[in-house]
């Protein structure tokens, strides 16, 4: 049984959910994206395709997404030294030897890509440099096996050592006849399986984590609906009309006062007034007297008023 091949996995997390996959290589395996995608959906794309070995981003600091992806896997996270700018990433991912199939076709993918680039371009002289190695000594065939365990901290001479231990037969002295190919078969399929164990531990944790945030998420969820059930109900409703009633009632009786009081003000004021004694007719008809206008008070003027005949009035005016 063949072991799964290690890769390097670009993610750009968001709304769309930007993947790139890379093989140690270089080669691109995988560029795409989608909304709908969730942590689960990205796991099986990427185990479809083998393991990662890096899990890489194109912003620092590190989004949680990209976070917990890399812990699932037990993977090595590589964090650019700063986020990468728009021409850096368009730069990363100008390469002609990209396929059709593998290009890019928005911003998250091309974000993804520039990722995994980016990570791989870090360990470029170091991988440049274990390929010369390997091929000065015909080893050329181990290269992503040797790749794998520098990457997550061996030297190259240890691991080399483990690499060629592990495909070195027993002797009959240390352990009597060579491992069965099938036996071989098995330690890899052991392998593999405590990977896979590792992996469904991680994500029962992670899972525990969710299970927990969705528990709070579902309490608040459930205080706002009896809320909401509190301000819908009836008697809701009728709080609010009997202090609406309580409100206007209170407005109509100031009205009443305030026109009470207006009443009884009318109604002083005409008593008042039909307590003034009114003048007699009789009376106020003796009581007239004539005036004559006269232009100036002259005596030559004032003789003419006596003596003109019925010239006795006793109020004179003077016209301007």
């Amino acid at each position: 049984m063949a072991e799964k091949r290690r890769l390097i996995v670009g993610i750009d997390p968001g709304t769309t959910t930007g993947l790139a996959v890379i093989g140690l290589d270089g080669k691109v395996l995988r560029v795409s994206s989608s909304r709908t995608w969730n942590l689960k959906d990205l796991i099986h794309l990427i185990i479809d395709l083998g393991y990662p070995l890096v899990v890489a981003t194109d912003v620092s600091p590190v989004p949680a997404f990209v976070d917990r992806v890399c812990h699932l896997f037990e993977a090595v996270l590589y964090e650019p030294p700063h986020s990468l700018t728009v021409e850096e990433k368009r730069e990363l991912t100008r390469s002609p030897v990209l396929p059709d199939d593998h290009k890019f076709k928005n911003s998250h993918e091309r974000d993804a890509l520039a990722a995994s680039l980016k990570a791989l371009d870090s360990y470029g002289d170091k991988f440049r440099w274990i390929d010369k190695k390997l091929d000065e000594r015909g080893l050329s065939n181990i290269s992503e096996r040797i790749k794998t365990l520098v990457v997550t901290g061996s030297s190259l001479s240890d691991s080399l050592e483990q690499v060629l231990s592990e495909k070195k037969p027993p002797k009959e002295a240390e352990g009597g006849p060579p491992r069965h190919p099938a036996e071989r078969d098995e330690v890899k399929k052991s392998r593999s399986r405590r990977i896979e164990t590792s992996m469904i531990i991680n994500m029962e944790k992670e899972i525990l984590e969710l299970k927990g945030k969705l528990k709070e998420r579902e309490l608040k969820i459930r205080s706002l609906n009896l809320e909401l059930e509190k301000t819908q109900s009836d008697g809701f409703w009728d709080i609010v009309r009997s202090n609406e009633v309580d409100s206007r009632n209170k407005m109509i009786l100031e009205l009443k006062r305030s026109l009470s009081r207006v009443a009884a003000d009318r109604d002083r004021l005409r008593k008042k007034m039909e307590s003034i004694p009114q003048p007699d007719e009789g009376i106020v008809a003796e009581k007239i007297e004539t005036m004559d206008v006269v232009d100036d008070l002259s005596k030559r003027t004032m003789g003419d008023l006596v003596t003109r005949p019925g010239g006795n009035s006793r109020i004179l005016m003077v016209r301007d």
